[in-house]
């Protein structure tokens, strides 16, 4: 796994203005642009009371079951096979009998 965009080190030298890695600016970075660290700018994104991440306190975000939902079609289509295969071999089983009855006695 890579390594985490935002640490706890990070925020820590954001909010000291003391971080100034420009060398890995993304988005609409422009060489000549001046790079300014405004309080305002950061304000919602840190808090005093962060602690980091904690297991159990991610956002579920609902998602489809398309795994079960074709694992439910093969199965419905499997069964649908199946239900032929049983019908034509109960009629040749049938029709298997009725020669050897046929074949005996006439």
């Amino acid at each position: 796994m890579g390594k985490p965009l935002l640490t706890d080190e990070i925020l820590e030298k954001v909010k000291k203005k003391q971080y100034s890695d420009q060398s890995s600016q993304f988005g609409h970075y422009r060489p000549n642009q001046d790079i300014s660290m405004d309080d305002a700018l950061f304000d919602p994104y840190l808090e005093e009371d962060y602690q980091g991440y904690e297991e159990g306190q991610t956002i579920r975000i609902p998602v489809k079951p398309t795994v079960v939902k074709s694992r439910r079609i093969e199965t419905i289509k499997r069964e649908a096979f199946r239900s032929k295969v049983n019908k034509i071999l109960f009629w040749v089983i049938i029709l298997l009998i009725m020669f050897i009855i046929a074949v005996l006695f006439i």
